[in-house]
């Protein structure tokens, strides 16, 4: 396997199909779905423009996770401990960091400190007129939304748990990948 270095972070896939949801109606060049329902058929059905979240994200990569060049994390476990991320980062780049340089980059890698960076979130510049990237043009959203665990269970029906969790099981059956919904 011949590439540089990988930082790959990993969202459950229930927050992640209604972020992609909202991200849908906020980039032009992207479908709108006319409800959370049409997206999430299909989302489950992998016709969403992003193909399938098993097979084309996370599992290939999750094959990858004991490569050397490759360090694996889930968005979940960031939330819990974003210092303890700062580290195992740092530690994968060969770099040694004290606790309160570590302290001081988790502070300012938090979604709240992101969503107010402009370096990170685009809509500041995007408020001020750059269309070029041919994302922000809903007024309805933002680039960064809300970057909690759980909203899904905001959107998710108790018949769609179900069938998302079917598939989940299905799809995920043996490879020891495990995330908190």
């Amino acid at each position: 396997m011949a590439f540089g270095y990988v930082i790959y972070v990993a969202r459950n896939p229930k927050d992640t199909a209604v972020s992609y949801y909202h991200f849908c109606h906020y980039t032009p060049h992207l479908p709108s779905y006319d409800s959370w329902d049409m997206f999430f058929e299909e989302f489950l059905a992998n016709r969403a423009p992003q193909g399938s979240w098993f097979e084309t994200y996370v599992l290939p990569w999750w094959r990858r996770r004991n490569h050397p060049n490759v360090l694996f994390l889930k968005y979940e476990d960031m939330k819990k401990d974003l210092p303890g991320a700062v580290q195992q980062i740092a530690e994968f780049m060969g770099k040694s960091l004290s606790d309160d340089v570590i302290e001081k980059i988790a502070e300012a890698s938090t979604f709240e400190a992101m969503k107010k960076n402009p370096l990170s979130n685009p809509d500041t510049l995007l408020q001020k007129g750059n269309k070029e990237s041919g994302l922000g043009q809903s007024s309805t959203s933002s680039f960064m939304r809300k970057g909690v665990v759980g909203d899904w269970k905001n959107y998710f029906t108790d018949e769609q748990k179900k069938r998302f969790d079917k598939l989940y099981d299905k799809e995920m059956a043996g490879s020891g990948l495990e995330f908190e919904f």
